[in-house]
């Protein structure tokens, strides 16, 4: 089987965590992953033989690659401890953004003895990201009628049928430590940010959803823009990696369809035309960056890379790699990076022409 490159810097900070732990790790490890993502190999069997030499307890190489063969470069994630089998706690459970949430806790904790209990209930008292997530979001969508118990109860039930939510949850918390220069620690988002949570609680709606629990999954989406002021249909598609930066007055319709590692700033709606049914909403591709105020309408497709400049309006479909903007938007230049979405460049001055120049 061929698998994608990982990211070195989640491997390291795993590996350094094991040897603090005085778990014995070579350093030819690193350097063996280093030597084939430089050279352009995917990782084979031959390296799960290699962990192995490096690690004197049996089985965990095997462990080891049985994680590194899940992270997906794209969402920039590395998976909870429900990849790994069982060895006894001989190895800990490869989650370097969860064990960074926890430290950044802790310190929180300690520097801030107000806010003990509350970092306490919300992270320290979990044992991993997921259960955490589920927990903020009960906790913040609960009103008198509808207790935070019964919720955190409902999000349990949808996250052992889903286990995949989880890996969702970590991409869009690296997208925002990544991209969001207002964001210095991993827990911010997790904490107090109103854009990864409404789109978590969006998640959550759109399982319930597609399993006919219609009723709470509408509960939910009402719940969300009460108070997190972001009307996501629960319906709406959503791919991993996205970042709702400023998260304020964002409308998302129902047939809409949103790709992987796609970065969108306040007050932008992806909406119909008029009272037509069936599929009417925008899709939205890969890599995408929708400045502050963008309208796309409409049944159109924003292509992979492409930016849409704030306050556009965007009526039509829009190539790949393509920068437009105004009203209704025009086609200003080809984009001049791989992935607009994470350099978050809003301006029009680094546009090519579409000859490329």
């Amino acid at each position: 089987m061929v698998h994608p490159h990982i990211e070195m810097k989640q491997v390291k900070l795993y590996l350094e965590h094991n040897q603090k732990s005085g778990h014995r790790f070579s350093g030819e490890l690193c350097g063996g992953i280093e030597h084939n993502q430089k050279s352009g190999h995917r990782f084979s069997g031959e390296l799960c033989d290699a962990i192995e030499s490096t690690i004197s307890t049996p089985g965990v190489g095997i462990a080891i690659y049985g994680v590194l063969k899940q992270v997906d470069r794209s969402k920039r994630f590395i998976m909870s401890k429900q990849s790994l089998p069982d060895l006894h706690g001989n190895v800990e459970p490869l989650d370097p953004i969860w064990q960074n949430v926890r430290t950044e806790a802790q310190e929180i904790a300690r520097r801030e003895p107000a806010l003990a209990s509350f970092v306490f209930a919300a992270v320290l008292n979990h044992q991993q990201l997921d259960q955490a997530v589920c927990h903020r979001l009960a906790q913040q969508l609960e009103q008198p009628d509808v207790d935070r118990g019964s919720l955190r109860q409902t999000f349990d039930e949808v996250l052992s049928q889903n286990p995949q939510l989880g890996n969702a949850f970590r991409a869009d918390l690296s997208a925002v430590f990544e991209r969001d220069p207002a964001c210095s620690r991993y827990v911010e988002p997790l904490l107090y940010f109103k854009g990864f949570h409404a789109l978590q609680t969006q998640r959550l709606a759109h399982l319930l959803w597609r399993d006919g629990r219609k009723d709470l999954a509408f509960y939910l989406q009402s719940q969300s823009s009460k108070i997190f002021g972001i009307d996501i249909h629960p319906a709406a598609q959503i791919g991993c990696g996205v970042f709702i930066d400023h998260g304020h007055a964002i409308v998302v319709g129902e047939t809409a369809v949103i790709g992987n590692n796609v970065s969108i700033l306040h007050n932008v709606t992806l909406g119909g035309t008029g009272k037509a049914t069936g599929d009417r909403h925008p899709k939205i591709g890969d890599h995408v960056l929708i400045g502050a105020g963008a309208k796309i309408l409409g049944d159109i497709t924003i292509g992979c890379g492409s930016r849409v400049a704030a306050g556009s309006v965007v009526l039509k479909d829009v190539p790949p790699k393509t920068t437009v903007a105004g009203v209704p938007a025009k086609v200003i230049g080809a984009v001049d990076c791989k992935e607009p979405e994470l350099t978050m460049d809003h301006t029009l001055d680094s546009c090519k022409d579409l000859t490329g120049k």
